[in-house]
């Protein structure tokens, strides 16, 4: 056993220190999940080992439910195979004792149609999480980044690596309540947690292609009934890895629950967001996130992609330049060996995205089977094999709509892009795969580009809106998470008390930002990453460091605001409330006609009172000029005074003078 890995000695410390805090805990971990998890599981499993004839298909549609790897393959297992087969295929797997388990394992992904190694594997754990591991891609890649060399598609080496961490794992406390947990569920989840928050490494030779002797013996190539439609086909011509195209399946219970779970350690979401964007998914809808800058769009759009429905995430970031050149594709000119000129295909962002999906042939065409259903194929990124690939497109807002997407309106439209081709035919037609998607992101300062939309694109995409975080407490959870992952990610070591002081003194000055100004979790992270990168360096201040963080990183963002509340911000950054109080006064006083008064005293209603901000709004809707309103605009101003000591007011002369500076040049 391989007692010398620093990275699995560090991991195993944050863990630790991680699940002791109860609040972090709940708040990142999903223990709870995978105990009601287990539970199901073993409910239909034990019905299948005691009392097989009441195992039934709907026990086996809810066991693929719950298996993380099963979720793109599940219509197929369960329309690939007959009830009567696979019942007892699954028990004689599952608990019969006279095949060893690397027998079984060379045999049975052969023998149950479209359930191969990586299913079996982890179905194989779950009904035997006492003596053996969960097999699954996180725990597959959790063992390779703390420094275990394990092939893809072998269980027993797995469960060799696994056994060896165990023996790492208990010399230590364990971190939840055995009667919570089973060692290797909670071992489960130690390692979806460092694959969650260590640095990615590029798999190994070894890792990556395991030696022939390693790989377990091939099946024999079944020239008949792979089932689909009711009728079976001949698939001796194409490889035993392509499926027929399928629509979008539905996530189960477990995976949503997970997904969401995984999602909300790293975005400070509502689940309705999340549920909202599956739906629309699922109906065929293609997407558009919406919100302020900052609020996480792309890095929800990438999740929801590749933690909600296991597929590849290909981000790209929209240009002005942007053609149907760079969406679609052309031909471009190049010179051969000889010098002569030839002209070959180069995709666009959307030709590339679907030419992954597909199995194709030679001419570049798609390859169907004999009732003439195209075939699919997963893609391979970084190491680990995707079943298949969905665009994210960032900025939407930056191209010329009607430039680039014209081609890509009668795709979606029509179902097929016509894509160049180089030779007699000028171009082919490519399906769109039945589950692909294409999310993109806008911003919500140019929500005014919605307008200028097209209405072929509004018909296929729904547009759901991402607010800035109202749960406090697990965006702060979540700011503190992912700086300190992110410096180690970096090699730093971070000091999370100094991290957490500076949290506390930037984030009720956010807040009150976000009254007046719509403002994401991401200026806040990259301030706090700031701070704990220069902490490093030594020989400044951390008041001085956040100061400078605050310049950098979220004073950019007020772009755009105006004076009055850009004046109110810089006296509060001197320390001085009530003269920023005194300022909002002079202006309602002087300047009651201009609406621009009254929305500040809005926006400062509702950070400190928002009752109070209802009656600053019947005052925003009666007429702005009537100098008998004054009165009770000041009034109100006076109510707010005595709440004036939950206003920050922090003693920040740098960001001050900067805000000064702003003001000074306007």
């Amino acid at each position: 056993m391989n007692r010398t890995l620093p990275a699995l000695k560090e991991a195993l410390e944050d863990w630790r220190d991680l699940a002791s805090d109860r609040d972090a805990a709940e708040s990142l971990l999903d223990f709870d999940v995978a105990a009601q998890r287990l539970e199901r599981l073993r409910l239909h499993l034990d019905k299948l080992r005691g009392d097989p004839p009441q195992f039934d298909a709907m026990d086996l549609a809810a066991v693929l439910d719950d298996l993380s790897s099963a979720q793109r393959q599940r219509q197929q297992i369960l329309e690939g195979n007959e009830v009567e087969v696979v019942v007892p295929t699954l028990r004689a797997f599952l608990f019969d004792d006279e095949e060893s388990l690397e027998e079984k394992f060379a045999a049975y992904p052969a023998r149950i149609r479209y359930a191969g190694h990586a299913i079996l594997g982890e179905l194989w754990g779950w009904a035997h999480i006492e003596q053996w591991p969960i097999y699954s891609q996180r725990a597959l890649t959790g063992l390779r980044l703390l420094g275990w060399e394990v092939p893809k598609q072998d269980y027993p080496l797995f469960a060799r690596a696994f056994a060896d961490l165990r023996a790492f794992y208990e010399e230590g406390a364990r971190v939840t309540p055995s009667a919570k947990l089973p060692l290797h569920l909670e071992i489960d989840q130690f390692l979806s947690w460092v694959n969650g928050t260590m640095p990615a490494q590029r798999p190994t030779p070894e890792a990556s292609a395991p030696s022939p002797s390693e790989r377990p013996r091939p099946a024999q190539r079944r020239s008949y009934a792979l089932r689909e439609f009711g009728a079976p086909y001949d698939v001796s011509s194409a490889p035993l890895s392509a499926w027929p195209d399928q629509p979008l399946a539905p996530p189960g219970p477990a995976r949503l629950a997970e997904a969401e779970a995984r999602i909300r350690q790293q975005l400070a979401l509502p689940p309705a967001v999340i549920r909202r964007a599956a739906a629309h998914l699922l109906a065929g809808r293609h997407l558009i996130l919406t919100g302020a800058p900052g609020t996480g769009k792309s890095h929800l759009a990438t999740l929801l992609a590749s933690e909600l429905f296991g597929v590849h995430p290909m981000l790209v970031t929209a240009t002005a330049e942007w053609s149907t050149f760079d969406v679609v594709g052309g031909l471009v000119p190049l010179a051969g060996a000889e010098g002569q000129l030839r002209y070959d295909v180069r995709p666009g962002v959307v030709y590339e995205a679907l030419r992954r999906n597909w199995l194709l042939a030679e001419d570049g065409t798609v390859r169907r089977d004999p009732e003439g259903q195209p075939l699919r194929v997963g893609t391979t990124h970084e190491g680990r094999q995707w079943p298949g690939v969905w665009l994210i497109i960032d900025e939407l807002n930056r191209a010329d709509v009607d430039k680039a997407f014209g081609d890509l309106f009668t795709a979606l439209e029509s179902g097929t892009l016509r894509v160049p081709r180089a030779g007699v035919e000028a171009s082919i037609l490519i399906p769109l795969p039945r589950d692909f998607r294409i999310i993109a992101t806008l911003n919500t300062r140019d929500r005014h580009f919605l307008f200028t939309l097209s209405d072929a694109l509004k018909r296929r995409f729904a547009f759901v809106e991402v607010e800035t975080p109202t749960d406090t407490d697990e965006e702060r959870a979540i700011l503190l998470h992912r700086t300190l992952a992110a410096l180690h990610e970096q090699g730093l070591a971070a000091e999370e008390p100094a991290l957490q002081s500076a949290l506390a003194q930037l984030y009720p000055m956010a807040q009150l930002l976000r009254a007046f100004h719509p403002l994401g979790t991401a200026p806040l992270l990259a301030a706090l990453r700031y701070v704990g990168a220069a902490q490093q360096l030594g020989a400044v201040k951390d008041e001085v460091l956040l100061q400078e963080a605050i310049i950098a990183e979220i004073l950019p963002q007020l772009e755009g605001m105006r004076d009055l509340p850009l004046r109110l911000l810089a006296t509060l950054t001197r320390g001085e409330r009530d003269a920023a109080l005194a300022l909002l006064a002079d202006a309602l006083t002087h300047a009651y006609g201009d609406p621009l008064p009254l929305r500040t005293l809005h926006a400062l209603a509702g950070f400190l009172a928002p009752a109070l901000a209802e009656r600053v709004a019947t005052l925003q809707r009666s007429a702005p000029s009537d100098p008998a309103l004054l009165n009770e605009a000041l009034t109100l101003l006076d109510a707010l005074r005595a709440r004036a000591d939950a206003l920050p007011a922090p003693r920040w002369p740098q960001v001050a003078a900067q805000l000064d500076a702003w003001l000074a040049e306007r």
